[in-house]
């Protein structure tokens, strides 16, 4: 049975070329997923869900503070 890899925040901040700050920040926005996984305070995502977010997150420099809900 294959093993399921979750990646932290750090190994989000780089795959996508971003700093941890920057990954922290929109998770505390809510902006990034909600974890796959939760054991203790340790937080992790598959591969997946962080590609398909990345892939519908704004561009580099896109104000995500201007959007109305």
């Amino acid at each position: 049975m294959p093993t399921t890899r979750y990646l932290s925040r750090g190994e989000i901040a780089d795959k996508l070329g971003i700093s941890l700050d920057a990954v922290k920040g929109y998770q505390r926005k809510g902006l990034l997923p909600e974890p796959d996984a939760l054991v203790g305070r340790n937080q992790g995502w598959l591969e997946t869900t962080i590609d398909d977010w990345h892939r519908s997150r704004p561009g580099p420099g896109a104000r995500t503070d201007l959007r109305r809900n």
